[in-house]
């Protein structure tokens, strides 16, 4: 409901000017192939892009001590191939310390 608030009305004025996003993933979702987490990450970052093409994203996983330590990789793998999916992986190519 929070979210879908949050996404909702206020988009517009919640996304407009923004330095950094951070978004935390509760791994349990992402566990049991729970789509809603992603989908509402992906509106936070359409809506970033649209209005605030210059902020950084920062993800965080709460809650990996939960996940056994085996599936842990697979866990942090999920995001990027999620951006590589959606096509909003970039590398940056600048090499300036």
């Amino acid at each position: 409901m929070y979210m879908d608030n949050f996404l909702g009305a206020q988009r517009d004025n919640i996304f407009d000017d923004v330095g950094a996003m951070i978004y935390v993933f509760d791994v349990q979702f992402l566990t049991k192939n729970d789509t809603k987490d992603w989908n509402y990450f992906r509106n936070c970052v359409e809506s970033i892009a649209a209005k605030s093409p210059q902020a950084k994203i920062f993800c965080l996983f709460h809650k990996m001590d939960l996940i056994h330590e085996a599936k842990r990789d697979a866990v942090r793998f999920a995001l990027p191939h999620f951006l590589m999916r959606e096509g909003w992986w970039r590398v940056s190519q600048d090499k300036t310390p």
